[in-house]
Order: C-alpha cells, then sequence, then structure tokens
C-alpha cells in the first residue's frame, strides 16, 4: 500500500498499472498460517479499493495471485515427493506453476491488452482454487 501510494502520482501522469503480487492463500483458509492468509486476503482488498479509486486518474491496479510455483519457498513441498504427489491432485492441470506462467500473467496485466481491467485479482493457479 505505501509502495503504491509513493508512486501514485507517476502512475497518474503516464496511465501507468500496478500489479499486487499476491496468493491463492487469499481465496480460501490456510490451516496453520492465518498471518500469511490475512495478509494475503488484505491484497484483494487493496487491489479492489485502489482499483475503483486510481481508475479516473488512469491508473490501472490488479493482481497476481499464484497458486503451487517451483520455487525456492515452495521446496519443502516441491522436495519430498509424497507431499509433492499429494498436492498435485489438487491442481486440474497437473503440474506446478512456474515463474514464467506468472509473468506471463503480470505482462498481460501491465499491458495495452488489459486497458480495461482494473480492480481484478487473476489466480494463476492450473485450477487449483476451481
Amino acid at each position: 500500500m505505501a509502495c503504491c501510494a509513493r508512486f501514485h502520482e507517476m502512475l497518474k501522469a503516464v496511465g501507468g498499472s500496478v500489479t499486487v503480487v499476491s496468493s491463492v492463500a487469499a481465496f480460501a483458509a490456510t490451516i496453520g498460517n492465518p498471518a500469511y492468509n490475512a495478509s494475503k486476503t488484505g491484497t484483494l482488498g487493496l487491489v479492489r479499493t485502489l482499483g475503483q479509486a486510481w481508475a479516473r486518474d488512469g491508473i490501472r491496479v490488479n493482481g497476481l495471485a499464484p497458486g503451487l510455483v517451483d520455487t525456492k519457498m515452495t521446496k519443502i513441498t516441491t522436495a519430498d515427493p509424497d507431499r509433492l504427489s499429494e498436492r498435485l491432485k489438487g491442481i486440474p492441470a497437473g503440474r506446478l506453476g512456474t515463474p514464467g506462467d506468472m509473468a506471463g500473467v503480470a505482462l498481460f496485466l501491465a499491458s495495452p491488452m488489459a486497458a480495461y481491467v482494473t480492480g481484478q485479482t487473476v489466480a494463476v493457479d492450473g485450477g487449483r482454487t476451481l
């Protein structure tokens, strides 16, 4: 929020866009990790609120909510074959996300192709939250 506010005038001057990174944890409860869930759920409200408030300034604000992506942060799951197998069962696409999957959606949201999209958070999770 502070970062968005800091750059508001510059974004307004150029008709820019903001993409806030969250997590699919924002869409459902996460057992054993309430602080993480609360922070990610908060980004949904931030994206909606800034998307609405800043649209008249020509600024689009959207969110990206990654699912299970093969990164250093997820190694505790991805490095354990049993845990990984169990998690993949819940992903209709049948695979982990990649940083490239996230980048593609982020590029779309920042591009003119998303000129009429604001206040939305896109789940990029292989269908996990369906």
